[in-house]
């Protein structure tokens, strides 16, 4: 016998799970199971590759794939697993299959932003209609549209944006926190699924004691030092309306130039003033010019002497002159090329046959030129004009408008 592989009966599988499904293993989406030719071997299952989060879990035996954590169509709406069956025979063989599990979507309630509960404060002064604080808003998982509506023992007291959660107090509704400074609504939001689901949220409005408001202009720059960041700020009067005049005055700026006759160097200085305080930047004298020095790559030519080199070979060959075989000497010379100091290009191992005497070495050398391109650095001046800065570090240059409020005394 020899020792066979798992198989599953297809490829690939496809299942579908809602995704409020019961966690803890208590779900069970489908069954992959593998089964092993050998008789007495036995497949453990395991889940080897696309499990996002760990959410999935399978029998290792079954086959059953468990919804092991919840899930979340609005996160992970599609998870692809790979599922590997491992008999125990020797040596250990497996098969893989692929399976996709669908996660639906179930509408799910509103989640309110506060949390459990809310509160907001609502200044005595407030005008009729006033907003109180931010809205109680919520959010929808499935990004429906929702409605907000009120209920509760003070509803009556009050309105509600029932597109923005928005709370304002109703036109008519005398605010005396001495004679009640706590109010109870609830706050519903309901979205527009099919069937509708809704959240609510109690909220606690207090009423808390009149507020004053004046404006604030501020601006942010430099000291005269340069080294600083300094905050000018202007103050209008308090008041009791919610919209108070545009009274806190100006911060104002003034540029001035001076000019040092005798070298000829100026100044400019801006001023920032809030009427009692000045911030300055401002740079240094300074010469409206300067010479500024600099250095460039020269490229040039020049002629260079050199010497160039060659080895040459000088001997005899033998040369017998038929008819009669009168004997010759003719004397040879073999040279290398010029620019190089080695042997000749064919030596006298090509004379084998011949009788060669007189066989000696010599390295002859001439003079030439040749033109070589060469680089130099160069120091150059140029003219450059000098220009001060004085902007200022950060925000706004002036006149950056808030509106504070604090309690009435």
């Amino acid at each position: 016998n020899v020792n066979e592989p798992p198989a599953f009966s297809a490829e690939t599988y496809a299942f579908s799970v809602p995704e409020d499904a019961a966690p803890n293993y208590g779900t069970s989406i489908g069954t992959v199971l593998a089964t092993d030719p050998d008789a007495g071997d036995s497949a453990l299952h395991a889940i080897t590759a696309g499990n996002t989060g760990g959410k999935l879990s399978i029998d290792g035996f079954a086959g059953f794939i468990l919804v092991r954590y919840a899930l979340d169509h609005e996160t992970t709406p599609t998870y692809t697993l790979t599922v590997t069956a491992t008999d125990d025979g020797t040596p250990a063989l497996s098969d893989t299959a692929t399976v996709t599990v669908t996660v639906t979507d179930v509408n799910e309630k509103p989640v309110f932003s506060d949390g459990a509960s809310a509160s907001r404060n609502l200044p005595e002064n407030t005008p009729a209609d006033g907003n109180i604080g931010d809205p109680i808003a919520a959010t929808d998982p499935e990004e429906d549209t929702l409605t907000y509506t009120l209920t509760g023992t003070d509803a009556a007291s009050f309105n509600i944006d029932s597109a923005t959660g928005q709370l304002s107090a109703k036109t008519g509704v005398t605010l005396d926190r001495e004679t009640k400074a706590t109010y109870w609504v609830t706050v519903t939001a309901t979205d527009d699924a099919d069937p509708a689901l809704s959240a609510s949220i109690p909220v606690t409005v207090n009423v808390t004691p009149p507020l004053n408001y004046r404006q604030v202009r501020t601006w942010t720059g430099r000291n005269f030092a340069n080294d600083a960041d300094v905050t000018l700020t202007t103050y209008g009067t308090w008041s009791t309306d919610t919209t108070p005049p545009q009274d806190a005055p100006d911060i104002t700026s003034e540029t001035t130039t001076e000019t040092r006759d005798d070298d000829d160097n100026v100044r400019k200085t801006i001023t920032w003033t809030d009427g009692t305080t000045n911030a300055y930047q401002r740079t240094d004298w300074y010469a409206p010019t300067r010479q500024e020095t600099y250095y460039e790559t020269e490229y040039y030519e020049v002629t260079e002497t050199y010497t160039e080199y060659r080895r040459c070979i000088n001997y005899e060959i033998l040369r017998i002159q038929l008819p009669g075989q009168t004997v010759h000497w003719d004397p040879k010379t073999e040279c290398g090329p010029w620019g190089s100091n080695l042997n000749p290009t064919y030596s006298i191992d090509h004379l084998d046959g011949f009788y060669i005497r007189n066989l000696t070495y010599n390295t002859e050398q001439r003079q030439s030129t040749r033109t070589v391109t060469r680089s130099r650095e160069v120091q150059r001046t140029r003219t450059v004009n000098v220009t001060p800065v004085y902007t200022p570090s950060s925000g706004p240059t002036e006149n950056q408008s808030s509106t504070e409020s604090a309690e009435r005394e």
